[in-house]
């Protein structure tokens, strides 16, 4: 142990630079830790698609003698005339394909908006709509990497005409443009394989069709989302590797300020115990100008060595030869030499000066 401490009091200055460093490495990696743990954890995507869903329907006809079919096959670019519209068959093939696999429940519903636009000129404003369930909400655990939803409904014309009659007579010299739209409503959660909590999914297949007397009308189909979609998720809490940063730079910063604590508290009791270092940190401090230190004891020229009792006498001989003051330490003592070609003089400063006669001047 004595050995220990005579070491560490023998290389005290480089112990000193070599624990400031580690100070400041430690508190980097600290710094490093906490501001990659806490810093942006970016956004968790998951696409999607669902080109491949789609509504099929017929237009079943009032009887008549045009058609000769019961029904028409619904297509993009026909027209059906309304006053002929007995109701339409709508068959919905739902199916979203994920890109990786996904967990969790959703629900699905049909639901009919029927809404009337107020259009003046170029300009349509909504002036009123209403939506009602046609088919209640349905359950479905999602599992893998797809869902298909299939679903028919028939929807009367002439019931969504009336409505839309009924808001024109009592918004009374308003010219209402109507449509009716009929949708799958898909909502719920689902976990993405990457994903550390669910994201929220939600999606809408589209059947619309105005709404008009004496007149003609074309539907038209088509998903809420566009056809690669994407769930997101910004992550609010920390996952792994950002936990694992968090934990070391808390670590690094409880290691940095008990080092520098325990330095502080070394250094404090260091001087109090130990005035002498204090005493000879001055002396190097005042003195820098004319001191050279010396690593190693010098060679005396001389056998002629006069021991000052002061430092002040030593200072005297300087100004008297004007050659330099050396300084080097041992492990209990520190040595000021002024070195002549006859003469060398001397001041010598050791720690049992101050432990048995007080702090030495």
């Amino acid at each position: 142990m004595q050995k220990i401490q005579d070491f560490i009091e023998l290389h005290e200055d480089k112990i000193l630079k070599y624990g400031i460093c580690a100070m400041v490495i430690v508190y980097l990696l600290a710094a490093i830790g906490l501001g990659y743990g806490y810093g942006d954890k970016g956004e968790l995507t998951s696409a999607y698609d669902e080109s491949a869903s789609s509504v099929s329907y017929k237009v079943y006809l009032k009887p008549n003698n045009t058609y000769k079919e019961s029904y028409v096959i619904g297509e993009a670019d026909r027209s059906y005339p309304t006053s002929l519209i007995d109701y339409i068959d709508l068959d919905y093939n739902y199916v979203v394909n994920f890109a990786e696999p996904v967990e969790g429940d959703i629900t699905y519903k049909l639901v009919a908006l029927t809404s009337a636009d107020k259009v003046d000129g170029a300009t349509t404003a909504n002036l009123w709509s209403e939506e009602h369930n046609i088919i209640a909400s349905q359950n479905l655990h999602v599992s893998g990497n797809s869902v298909a939803i299939s679903q028919n409904t028939k929807i009367t014309y002439d019931v969504y005409a009336t409505i839309l009659r009924n808001f024109e007579a009592e918004a009374r010299g308003v010219v209402a443009k109507g449509s009716l739209n009929v949708a799958l409503v898909v909502e719920g959660s689902l976990k993405p394989l990457n994903f550390a909590d669910p994201a929220n999914f939600n999606s809408r297949l589209n059947f619309t069709i105005p709404i008009a007397s004496n007149s003609s009308v074309e539907a038209v189909t088509n998903t809420k989302n566009n056809q690669s979609s994407k769930m997101r998720e910004i992550p609010t809490h920390l996952n792994l590797t950002h936990l694992l940063a968090v934990i070391f730079g808390f670590i690094m910063l409880i290691l940095a300020v008990f080092i520098t604590v325990a330095y502080a508290i070394s250094r404090h009791h260091k001087i109090a115990a130990h005035p002498y270092e204090e005493n000879i940190h001055k002396l190097l401090s005042a003195y820098d100008g004319i001191i050279v230190e010396l690593t190693h004891a010098p060679v005396f020229k001389t056998s002629a060595v006069s021991d000052v009792e002061e430092f002040d006498e030593l200072l005297d001989v300087y100004n008297s030869v004007h050659l330099p003051i050396n300084y080097y330490k041992s492990r209990k003592a520190s040595y000021f030499v002024i070195i002549g070609d006859k003469n060398a003089w001397r001041y010598i400063v050791s720690e049992s000066d101050f432990k048995k006669h007080g702090k030495k001047s």
